[in-house]
């Protein structure tokens, strides 16, 4: 009944459309971009006053310093793409080398070209075990660690208690001698 009565209407209990949830979930969705978008908002004002301030403090133009940044801005991807497309045609006259040295071998291009996507694959698969077996290795060092630091605490446990029979024990021998005085 609880169970009806959080996914329910709050006055009845009864269980909601699902019209009624699809309209809860955009309604919560929206809400939490509203949220995001205002947030956003205000750090984008926040930074923004920083760096006019910035600007005012080493006398620069706002203007020019938006420019400057657009223009970096522009730089970057720029170069992002640059690297992109090198490293594009590299993979590219790889294989146009590896094409033109099977045509001369006289080997089928094809299948070799298969045998390599197939080796990539492989390599891939290699690779997410290896990085799966590193996790489990490094998990089995932290549990081990964890092992030695309640075998130590063990230790000292067991330390302390053998101290505290000794105690013990010397309390008893102590009541059992006659007092002097």
């Amino acid at each position: 009944m609880e169970e009806m009565k959080k996914r329910g209407r709050p006055s009845t209990g009864i269980a909601k459309t699902s019209a009624e949830r699809s309209a809860d979930y955009r309604a919560r969705k929206a809400a939490e971009l509203a949220e995001r978008e205002a947030k956003w908002r205000e750090l984008e004002a926040e930074r923004e006053a920083l760096d006019k301030a910035w600007c005012a403090e080493r006398g620069m133009d706002w203007n020019e310093f938006q420019e400057v940044r657009r223009e970096a801005s522009r730089n970057a991807a720029q170069y992002a793409r640059d690297l992109m497309n090198k490293l594009l045609e590299r993979e590219a006259d790889e294989e146009r080398e590896q094409e033109a040295f099977c045509v001369r071998e006289g080997i089928d291009w094809r299948e070799v070209k298969k045998y390599l996507n197939r080796q990539k694959g492989d390599i891939k698969k290699l690779t997410k075990e290896i990085e799966a077996m590193s996790a489990d290795y490094h998990r089995m060092e932290a549990l081990k660690k964890r092992e030695a630091v309640v075998m130590d605490r063990e230790a000292v446990l067991a330390k302390r208690e053998a101290l505290v029979a000794e105690r013990e024990s010397a309390l008893a021998i102590r009541e059992q001698l006659p007092v002097t005085k």
